[in-house]
């Protein structure tokens, strides 16, 4: 991933995207907008698909597409990408959720952030 590639999809999943879990899922990163074009932008860059659009929860008239990844190698893979570009809030909030993740003993393998 060229740097600035990485620095604009870090900024724009600083502003948009999301960092989620569960006690019996690892964790994932998403990604979900009204802008076809940069959300496939977005995919390009990191990998993965686009789906959409969906109408169902629209904001306002518009449809939304998402963009999801919820493979840990891959998560890893993308937040070690943004993680120069990302504030304080997000960095807390991945580590949260990676901590979560590690304690539910869902592999014996260290974060490599």
């Amino acid at each position: 991933m060229k740097v600035e590639d990485a620095a604009w999809a870090a900024g724009l999943f600083e502003g948009e995207g999301t960092v989620f879990s569960s006690s019996l899922d690892s964790p994932r990163i998403a990604l979900a907008i009204t802008d076809e074009d940069v959300i496939r932008k977005f995919a390009q860059i990191v990998g993965g698909t686009v789906n959409g659009p969906h109408t169902s929860g629209t904001h306002g008239n518009k449809p939304i597409y998402n963009w999801q990844c919820g493979k840990v190698y891959e998560v890893q893979r993308i937040l070690r990408e943004f993680w120069p570009y990302l504030g304080d809030r997000r960095r807390a909030r991945i580590a949260d959720v990676f901590s979560v993740y590690y304690e539910c003993g869902r592999t014996r393998r260290k974060l490599s952030i």
